[in-house]
């Protein structure tokens, strides 16, 4: 109103009237934004006529909710009570007469009104998850529970198709192995079919040889219990390997200074006088070599020698 003079606002009953509606109006918004926020300071907002219609508009929707909460919890006690009357008087399982219906009529609407405000994919999760809920045994059903229930579900599902396969592959190997005896059967009761000559022969001589076995086995385990007593015990001791080795090694060593020893003779005739003569011979080689090496000896050290004059 900020387009009339304050004359005009004051002397006019109209403008007068709007203005006293107006302080009714926000008078009543301050009151119920205290009730709401229990006595602290509300939000800050410009008080215009748009934000006042806005939050009229506001506290009218907020009042309805509240009435429909009221009304439905009033509904949710009464029932509460007649269930706990009617079990107290042991007509639990009795039908609720008309005046019951009528007072559950309220929030049967309430239902049918939320229902038809849902969209369709609204309507199709909610019968979803009340089907879930109802399959789950749920009577609280929560997120978390839900999702457990569906994890367990699909793991007992898993195991459920693992002992599937097995069943299948066991039920496999049952019908060839039937096919099988079926075809041996259809052989043998078959008109082609006929069985050796020697047949009866060697049955005969199979159960005689069965009963001269039966009859060796009290002899076969008294032998074996007899012989395990007579089982001669390891006596290989520790002291004892201890000593073979040595010997060993002894013998190794030997092994070693006799073949360096006849190794002194090797390139020798069988014959023992050829070998002399061999011997003599390098003898003579050795004391011709002796001589040769004293005389280069002898040389070098008259060469290295002062000159003697006489």
């Amino acid at each position: 109103m900020s387009y009339l003079s304050e004359t005009t606002a004051i002397f006019s009953p109209s403008i007068a009237r709007l203005a006293a509606s107006a302080a009714k109006d926000w008078s009543y918004i301050d009151s119920w934004l205290a009730v709401k926020f229990h006595g602290r300071a509300g939000p800050s907002f410009e008080r215009n006529p748009e934000t006042l219609k806005a939050l009229l508009a506001l506290v009218t929707v907020n009042e309805a909710a509240d009435e429909d909460r009221d009304l439905v919890l009033r509904l949710n006690a009464i029932a509460l009570q007649e269930l706990n009357a009617a079990t107290d008087r042991g007509y639990a399982d009795e039908p609720v007469d008309a005046t019951s219906v009528d007072r559950r009529a309220p929030q049967t609407d309430i239902l049918i009104t939320l229902g038809s405000a849902l969209t369709g994919e609204g309507k199709i999760g909610l019968d979803t998850l009340t089907s879930v809920t109802v399959d789950a045994g749920l009577a609280h059903p929560d997120p978390e529970g839900i999702g457990r229930w569906v994890i367990d579900l699909h793991a007992e599902m898993c195991d459920l198709e693992q002992v599937t396969e097995r069943f299948t592959a066991v039920q496999r190997l049952i019908v060839s192995e039937a096919e099988k005896l079926d075809t041996v059967i259809r052989e043998l009761q078959g008109d082609g079919y006929r069985p050796s000559s020697d047949l009866a022969k060697h049955n005969l001589d199979v159960q005689r040889r069965l009963k001269s076995m039966t009859s060796r086995v009290p002899e076969v385990k008294d032998k074996v219990s007899g012989g395990a007593s007579y089982v001669s015990q390891p006596q290989h001791r520790v002291e004892q390997v201890k000593v073979e080795e040595d010997e060993y090694l002894t013998l190794v060593a030997l092994k070693k200074q006799l073949r360096a020893m006849v190794g002194a003779f090797e390139g020798l005739p069988p014959d023992s006088q050829l070998a002399r003569q061999k011997l003599e011979d390098l003898r003579a080689g050795l004391r011709s070599i002796t001589w040769r090496r004293d005389a280069v000896f002898e040389g070098l050290v008259e060469q290295e020698s002062p000159y003697k004059r006489r």
